[in-house]
């Protein structure tokens, strides 16, 4: 914790319980951060860091309590991580306001920084709407279409044509998303493991859950912590029932994966959990209902010389 020296007053505090510090042992290859306000009767921000588990279930590994939203108090936040777990994430996805960005890059330099792709459609609008007029509709088109380039050079492109195509947004596009389209743009974030994360999706939907067992924000620190840990024992109750549940034998009939793939699952079964191999098989099933048709490339090759 942290107090004031001048007013002997709270001001920071972070706790992580022995179950937490396993989880994010465990977990700590993607993980996601945001605050939320409202929580208590100091209208102090609540951080929160999650990350999805093996079930894809999400699990709050640590929390705490800041005095303000300021690089100072994330940096402190960060740091605290640090000595509880000795173990920075490996990615880290945040809400990409500049004060984070400032403290991660002192805390966690290696850590590979994912700038949430929501927060970044929520500014586009407010900041650009008004501009743009009825040709914001198209503007977003062709900004995803950018963000969502597969390739390095591909995205280099897109971009350069985007600043080309509106140069009255120039200035706000270089200033707020081309000084690191890394944490953002999808050619970039692809190549590393995110499990799936492209936001802090799962901190709203934390963040939500907690607001319903709070009931009114009118409340003290203490019965915060006692939400908290109402939250945290439910995720955990829910990961022990799918567990239970899957040393159940069941016999029923093959399915078409087993029937038809048995060695690719078995060798899935040695790597995956339960949980992830049951989507792979959901995948080799569809792919019964694939229609493909070969087609010689002279073919192809004869018809884009007739298109063009």
């Amino acid at each position: 914790m942290k107090i004031d020296p001048a007013t002997s007053s709270l001001t920071h505090l972070f706790w992580m319980s022995p179950e937490q510090h396993i989880l994010w042992l465990r977990y700590h290859d993607v993980i996601m951060h945001d605050n939320t306000c409202k929580t208590n009767r100091y209208d102090r921000p609540l951080s929160l860091f999650v990350t999805p588990d093996n079930n894809l279930k999400t699990r709050i590994v640590t929390q705490a309590i800041v005095d303000d939203e300021t690089q100072l108090s994330y940096e402190w936040v960060f740091r605290c991580v640090k000595e509880a777990t000795g173990v920075p994430p490996k990615v880290f996805v945040t809400d990409g306001d500049p004060a984070v960005n400032d403290a991660v890059m002192i805390e966690f330099p290696n850590t590979y920084h994912i700038h949430c792709i929501w927060h970044i459609c929520q500014n586009l609008p407010k900041r650009l709407k008004g501009e743009l007029g009825s040709s914001f509709s198209d503007f977003a088109k062709d900004f995803f279409k950018m963000r969502n380039s597969l390739t390095e050079k591909q995205f280099n492109e897109r971009w350069k044509m985007l600043l080309q195509t509106y140069p009255q947004l120039k200035d706000y596009l270089m200033r707020s998303l081309g000084n690191n389209p890394q944490s953002w743009a999808r050619a970039f974030t692809n190549r590393y493991f995110t499990a799936g994360a492209q936001s802090t999706s799962r901190n709203e939907g934390e963040n939500s859950t907690l607001k319903r067992l709070i009931e009114n924000s009118n409340i003290s620190l203490c019965e915060l912590f006692d939400a908290l840990e109402e939250r945290y024992q439910k995720e955990s109750d829910y990961c022990e029932f799918v567990n239970w549940k899957q040393t159940i034998p069941q016999i029923g009939r093959q399915n078409a994966a087993n029937a038809i793939f048995g060695p690719v699952v078995q060798q899935l079964k040695e790597f995956v959990m339960p949980n992830i191999l049951k989507k792979q098989e959901e995948q080799m099933s569809l792919s019964l209902y694939y229609h493909a048709t070969e087609v010689e490339l002279e073919v192809v090759l004869s018809k884009e010389r007739v298109m063009y």
